[in-house]
């Protein structure tokens, strides 16, 4: 039930079906407004359903700077004519469409940025698509006033830049009541985007070094069928469990079952340097220590709270090494302070601050 009878509408551009940042936001948006999501039509969320309305626009192109300038004119003339008070933008590629109809019929715009967009690995060597986004990310941020992000550091990176007030809304995890369950002790978890940059196949590698062990890999993304040819080539397939895509609820039940979670991010751009992935967070919530890249916000957490390791190199024997090491200790991680202090419901003080 919601206490106003304003709306609001989110849009993202994301697979809808693993985005668990924006079914939290939303579900905490629907107890204040009338909510409804726009997002892309793919083959994962034919039968995607929500307790509030969902529209998915389809697109002929599927991929490329073709894709976005597509979804970004059938958002606008969405936008356009649909009846809203309020619009939240997931992201800078959905903000040009959001902010023109905010200009256009004087809504109130709210902007959540998932990363530094203009600064991710993808953009490398892009130079025409990476200017073009810094074009609309120069004209439209220095005039937005309600913006937030998921860690500090691309909070004051944006803040200094833009000379604007993001806040920070890191992608806790929600409380949830761990059950014990039976545990797989010889298996660790990579869930995420499979994309350049997150080091899954130096894990792959690694499994060599340690044969008792078994991998699985929630997720899906450009870098997949790569990843099966070197776990081919290096003799692991058969103790890797490729699980693709799926829904956050069902996640939780591998994260569970783990032992070890793996976040293995290189710092390529600002982007990753700066990034706070919500998978550290699950992995707390799971009470599965983590083996983490040692950026900067991942860093900060694993130094204040006994939950896991920062990795010592990227070599995969030393890797392998690492997990053996955790392995033998598991009784000195304790996630008790860090699930009280890092989860959903904290966070939302601050969605309350924005949103009030």
């Amino acid at each position: 039930m919601t206490i106003t009878n304003k709306k609001i509408i989110v849009s993202v551009s994301n697979d809808l079906i693993t985005d668990s940042r924006v079914k939290k936001v939303c579900d905490y948006l629907k107890c204040k407004y009338d909510v409804e999501l726009i997002g892309v039509k793919s083959s994962f969320n034919k039968k995607f359903s929500r307790n509030y309305k969902v529209t998915l626009i389809n697109c002929f192109f599927k991929r490329s700077f073709l894709f976005y300038a597509e979804f970004n004119i059938k958002l606008f003339l969405i936008l356009l004519f649909k009846k809203s008070h309020f619009l939240l933008s997931n992201d800078l590629d959905t903000l040009l469409p959001n902010y023109m109809v905010s200009l256009l019929r004087n809504k109130k715009i709210f902007y959540d940025s998932h990363e530094c967009f203009t600064e991710t690995p993808e953009l490398y060597n892009r130079f025409f698509v990476k200017k073009i986004w810094l074009i609309i990310e120069r004209l439209i941020l220095p005039n937005l006033k309600n913006t937030y992000t998921v860690s500090d550091s691309i909070a004051n990176f944006y803040s200094e830049k833009y000379n604007i007030k993001m806040k920070t809304v890191r992608n806790c995890a929600s409380l949830y009541n761990l059950q014990e369950g039976k545990k797989d002790f010889k298996n660790i978890i990579y869930q995420g985007n499979i994309n350049i940059g997150r080091g899954i196949e130096l894990v792959i590698k690694s499994l060599k070094f340690i044969p008792e062990f078994k991998l699985t890999i929630v997720g899906g993304g450009r870098e997949l069928d790569k990843l099966k040819k070197i776990a081919f080539s290096e003799g692991v397939y058969q103790r890797i469990n490729f699980k693709g895509r799926l829904p956050h609820d069902e996640l939780k039940q591998y994260t569970k079952k783990a032992i070890i979670g793996l976040l293995m991010e290189e710092p390529l751009g600002l982007s990753f340097k700066y990034s706070l992935p919500n998978k550290l967070f699950d992995y707390i919530h799971a009470e599965i220590p983590v083996l983490a890249s040692p950026l900067l916000e991942v860093k900060r957490i694993i130094d204040k709270y006994p939950v896991g390791d920062l990795l010592e190199n990227r070599d995969p024997e030393n890797i392998a090494k690492q997990i053996l090491e955790i392995y033998s200790r598991l009784d000195v991680y304790n996630f008790k302070q860090a699930k009280k202090d890092l989860n959903w419901a904290q966070e939302e003080k601050v969605l309350n601050q924005i949103f009030s």
